[in-house]
């Protein structure tokens, strides 16, 4: 049993096969359809010149329908009309020639199409949601870390200083020894929170957190970066500035540890209504079809920026650098009634 409706026609274009899928989706006995004209029993009357001049390019062998997906209409016994999808192959070689249709309800792609569309966007939006509930946690812990842990240190701090104890060196030692361990431990309270979530970039916006992370980045990996800045105003609403920073912070550590680059230049312009980013490095540069395949990062970004209307393109080529441009808009149809602290 064949997939699809099949519609054999001989060179005079009357039906000499009509299959079982064919005679449910027509409506037709299969002995009432045979040795009918094709164009008189499926063809609406609208079409039925086209077809015929069709046909007759097929008749000639000169048609390029042959083996090729082509569009149409159709039309059942009952009058519906529906969209069609088919490919005309020949099934005889000697003799006059004889022709297989095989015909597909193109209703029933294109609504799997839009299906397929509508995962795809929910997907987009389940990982952006994710990231910017991520977003949401590290603020809230960065708070909590500020607001308990480095107040306790801090706390701490002038509690010692108020310690002294000059008659015993020993035991001042000591205490200089417990000062310089909490001091340790305030810078390493203020860098963690710091890294969960830049203050600077929902307090100052997108430029000072970019020359903030691109500072943080060249002293972890020893990289040197240059940054530009067009020096327009880029006030993005905040889902779209986490979503750009978290991009370049992701790209810059990609250009650092995997493209084993010596040097990378972020660019920051506005153009119209859109901010655009670009990270450029001198790498080992990549395949950008591989690079963009589903579940890598790059395609991760790719469509946390298609979330917010923006996209993500690559320019590279196996030993000579990367180029990956940014371009998102500066606000969402969501506006900032959906902030990221709620």
């Amino acid at each position: 049993m064949a997939p699809d409706p099949m519609i054999a026609i001989d060179h005079h274009g009357k039906v000499v096969e009509f299959n079982r899928q064919a005679e449910a989706v027509f409506g037709y006995r299969r002995d009432d359809a045979l040795r009918r004209r094709i164009v008189e029993l499926i063809v609406p009357a609208r079409a039925r010149q086209r077809m015929l001049a069709r046909l007759a390019r097929l008749q000639a062998g000169k048609s390029a329908l042959l083996g090729r997906r082509f569009q149409g209409s159709a039309v059942k016994s009952d009058g519906s009309e529906f969209a069609v999808e088919f490919i005309a192959t020949r099934i005889s070689h000697e003799g006059p020639p004889e022709f297989a249709i095989y015909l597909s309800d193109s209703t029933l792609r294109r609504q799997a199409d839009e299906k397929l569309l509508r995962y795809e966007s929910h997907l987009r939006s389940v990982a952006a949601e994710l990231l910017l509930s991520e977003e949401r946690e590290r603020r809230r812990l960065a708070s909590d870390l500020h607001d308990g842990l480095s107040q306790a240190i801090a706390l701490i701090q002038m509690k010692l200083a108020s310690l002294r104890c000059p008659a015993d060196p020993a035991l001042e030692a000591k205490l200089g020894d417990i000062r310089a361990l909490v001091l340790d431990a305030d810078r390493s309270t203020r860098s963690i929170t710091f890294e969960l979530t830049p203050p600077i970039l929902h307090d100052l916006g997108l430029e000072p957190a970019v020359e903030w992370l691109i500072e943080n980045i060249q002293a972890r990996y020893g990289i040197e970066i240059g940054f530009e800045d067009d020096g327009q105003p880029k006030p993005p609403d905040e889902r779209i500035r986490v979503i750009l920073f978290r991009a370049i912070r992701e790209l810059l550590i990609n250009a650092a540890k995997h493209a084993s680059a010596t040097r990378v230049r972020v660019r920051l312009a506005r153009e119209r209504d859109l901010v655009k980013a670009a990270v450029e490095d001198n790498g080992v540069g990549m395949d950008p079809n591989a690079a963009l395949v589903s579940g890598s990062g790059l395609s991760s970004i790719r469509e946390r920026m298609r979330y917010v209307g923006g996209s993500l393109d690559i320019e590279s080529t196996q030993g000579r650098g990367t180029r990956i441009f940014l371009r998102a808009p500066l606000a969402t149809e969501e506006t900032t009634a959906t902030e990221i602290i709620p």
